[in-house]
């Protein structure tokens, strides 16, 4: 059975899949699926660094540095777009990850992010709201970022990974 699609990670805080994983699969004549199209939550603005009510992950820790300058500048443009759209900002991003040949997967963890998260079905972004999208988040560095893996080790200090 031939390979039909490729499938990786790809949002607004993360597109380093364009500069070589897209062109890869598109030359290779394979469908993209990409999941996290929410950065792993960053792209809700509810990890947002001095908000209250702030979700933390494990250990008060989250896994993506959403106090970056970059960052911060995308969900500002996020929450202006969902404002302009009257919409949450889940359904701007899953939305703009579908702008770019690719079929997004959501992973919601609850009933109401799963009916937020559809509601992306009914949302059109306008080429305006595309192009300030891309332009936020354009990449800084065309090289994929290279992290060594470190099997069987958890970046958080003291857990480990079964």
């Amino acid at each position: 059975m031939p390979i039909a699609a490729a499938q990786f990670e790809h949002s607004l805080v993360h597109r380093e899949p364009e500069a070589d994983l897209f062109p890869a699969a598109k030359a290779l004549g394979l469908g993209i699926v990409t999941w996290s199209p929410l950065g792993g939550g960053v792209l809700t603005a509810k990890y947002r660094k001095g908000e209250a009510g702030r979700a933390e992950g494990f250990g008060g820790r989250v896994f993506q540095p959403e106090n970056s300058e970059q960052r911060s500048r995308i969900i500002d443009t996020v929450l202006a777009i969902a404002a302009e759209l009257e919409t949450s900002p889940d359904r701007v991003a899953i939305a703009w990850a579908g702008t770019h040949g690719a079929v997004p997967l959501i992973g919601p963890r609850s009933l109401s992010q799963f009916e937020s998260n559809i509601g992306v079905l009914t949302l059109e972004l306008s080429a305006d709201q595309i192009v300030r999208l891309d332009e936020v988040s354009a990449l800084v560095d065309k090289a994929p970022p290279r992290t060594p893996i470190a099997w069987g080790k958890s970046p958080l200090p003291g857990k480990i990974i079964a």
